[in-house]
Parts: C-alpha cells; structure tokens; sequence
C-alpha cells in the first residue's frame, strides 16, 4: 500500500513526531483519508503535508509550547550558584539559550563550565539560584528525556565494541530504534569502526562515539563538555559541521569549551565565564563587530596614533607590525581620514577586518586561555 511506503518515509522526516501515542493517532488518521480521498499525486502531497502539519502540531503541545520553531529560551538560569567550602565554583549565572542554537559556555579550566553543566544536568545541586529546562523548573527527570549529554570523558566498557557500547546504553535507556545505531555510526565518522574494542579507540574516537551516544533517541537539547578534544584537525571540522547542523535542524546544542577558535566557528552565542563568574554574554557576531578595527598606513604613524588617541569615539589606537591599528569600524574610516588630513597626516594604505574572540576573551578576563 502507498500509505505503508509515505509512513516510513514520515517516519525519516519526523521521528520523534511519528512514534508513540501521537504518531499511532496521526498515521491511523492519514491511512483512513488515503482510503477515502488519496487519489493520485495530488491528493498524496495534500495529504503528506496535512499529516505532517498535524505531527509538528501535536509535538509543540506535548513539550509545553517549547517544540520545532517556537522561540522561547530552552535553557533559563536565575542567579544560580555552587559553592564547594571556600571555593565559588559558579556565582550567581544568569543566561539564557534560545531554542535552535549552537550555544557556547566559554572559558579557561576551572572557570565554572563543567560545574554548570553538572547543576543542569541533576548532578551537582545548587547552592542558590535556580534554573530551567524547556521552561519547566519542576520535573527534571521529565525534561532530563529530552536531553542528551556528556560532561567531561566519555565511558564506555572497555571490552564491548563501539557498535555494542551503544546497542547496551540505547537498551538501558531506552532510547531510539535498533535501526539507530548504524546511522549514528555512519554520521559521527566510526562505520568502518563499530566492531572495534572500545579499549583499541584513540581519545579522537572515543569522543565521536560520545556524541553518537549523545544523539541516541534523537534529543531536543544536547549538552556537550569538550566535543573535540582530543581530535585532529579534520575530525574537529567533521564535529563542527555536524553541530551546526544539528542546530540547523532545530535541535539546542549548548557546548562547553576552553577552545576559542572552534567556539567561534561553531556556534552561534556564547557566555564567557572566568573564575566562576559570568564576564561577557551575546552573539558571537555581535562581539566581533565590537572588536572590528581598521589598519592604516600614514605620512606619520606616530602622529596618527597621538591624534587619533585624543578623540572620546575611538577606544583604542595601537602600532603592530608597522601599520596604525584602530578600534573602529571601517564606516568611519573618511572621518578618521578628515581628522588626519587636518593635522597634515595623510593616508596611504587602509584596511580593516573583524575582531577575535581570542582577543575579546583575552580582554574581558584579562586571563589566557
């Protein structure tokens, strides 16, 4: 039957919509209209469109409004804080992750991130403060469902394969479809590696098979400490990619890295945290057009950092490698001009690009990661 063959392939397009009690209702739904009325292409895409409409619909209500293409923030945290005796571990975080975002928590070892993963995760209580996950702060085992995460190294019995490390957890856990297994192998880089002992993988491989772990049962919000330690430039590429696209698709993916370079590659907002505390937050492409400068080549260098050093609207002048560098836009490179022009400092050669994270990091926390 046609409906047989549409199911599947709803069930590839929207697995999480298509299985349990809403998918049974839907699919019983759609196989009785395509008996009535599925009458030829036409009615086929209506009909597929209809179903799948429906599926979207009634996932969105069972998450509580918090489903595919709803806005609200994912995670929420109010002031929340561990201490350890003597020693603040996280003091008083608030942030907020919006839904479909790769999400950065930034900062150097011993900064809080692990920490904080740990409380959102029901590992680490809370010394104060709160938090919540899909907008519910009761229930943490219920949102805790919809979550996939690993915190520090990845564990697996030594003595399984890959391949049965994850067929073992998917039992346990009861996450996902048997069938699952050789696709998440296939996306994290390890099909031709399945049936290796977990003990034989390299610290590279041991971290892609955390992720395939991390994607059993196709999770809303994963939480990942580190994704790419340990991996070669090409594998940390693959990791990029991959994460990008699971935001892409809909899913939150809030990663914890000391790594700026991969953190500004892969995500799409960041926290930087340092010594526990909550130093900088907002978009990663806001931050760089904050730290944007223009390089300038002039009749008198020296004289062009003296002049331009003196106007309240540039925040920075510095020479490096020969050139006058200038914490500025490049829109207001013909009023730099003008200022120059008038003190008999004229231009040579300009040019201008946007800011590091490394750099912004460097200055907000006046720390080296």
């Amino acid at each position: 039957m046609i409906s047989e063959r549409v199911y599947r392939a709803l069930l590839v397009a929207y697995p999480r919509e298509f299985r349990g009690e809403y998918g049974e209702l839907m699919v019983q739904f759609f196989r009785d209209r395509m008996r009535c009325d599925g009458k030829g292409a036409r009615g086929l895409i209506v009909w597929m469109q209809l179903i799948s409409d429906l599926a979207v619909s009634a996932f969105n209500e069972r998450a509580g409004g918090y489903g595919m293409g709803n806005g609200k923030p994912v995670i929420e945290t109010d002031a929340l804080s561990k201490i350890y005796g003597s020693i603040v571990a996280v003091d008083d975080l608030s942030m907020s992750v919006p839904r479909g975002h790769a999400f950065g928590l930034l900062g150097p070892n011993g900064s809080g991130k692990t920490t904080t993963m740990g409380m959102l995760l029901g590992l680490v209580q809370p010394t104060s403060g709160s938090f919540s996950l899909f907008g519910s702060t009761d229930g943490l085992e219920e949102s805790l469902r919809r979550v996939g995460a690993i915190v520090e190294y990845p564990s697996f019995y030594p003595y399984l394969t890959g391949r049965e490390n994850l067929r073992y957890f998917q039992g346990i856990f009861q996450r996902g479809e048997p069938e699952d297994i050789e696709c998440l192998l296939e996306k994290v880089g390890l099909a031709e590696s399945g049936d290796r002992r977990f003990s034989t993988y390299s610290l590279g491989m041991k971290q892609r098979l955390g992720l395939a772990f991390v994607l059993l049962g196709d999770p809303e919000l994963l939480l990942l400490d580190e994704p790419t330690n340990g991996m070669d430039p090409a594998g940390m590429a693959e990791v990029r990619h991959l994460i990008r696209q699971l935001a892409e698709d809909g899913r939150t993916v809030l990663v914890a890295s000391h790594l700026l370079n991969e953190v500004e590659q892969m995500c799409d907002s960041v926290v930087i945290m340092s010594n526990g505390n909550l130093i900088a937050q907002g978009s990663v492409s806001d931050i760089l057009r904050s730290d944007e400068n223009v390089r300038l080549k002039t009749t008198d260098d020296e004289k062009a950092v003296t002049i331009l050093s003196a106007l309240d609207w540039i925040s920075e002048v510095r020479m490096e490698d020969g050139e006058v560098v200038v914490s500025s836009s490049r829109d207001e490179l013909a009023e730099i001009s003008t200022v120059l022009g008038r003190s008999e400092v004229y231009v040579i050669e300009t040019s201008s690009g946007p800011g590091s994270l490394e750099k912004y990091f460097l200055e907000v926390t006046g720390d080296d990661a």
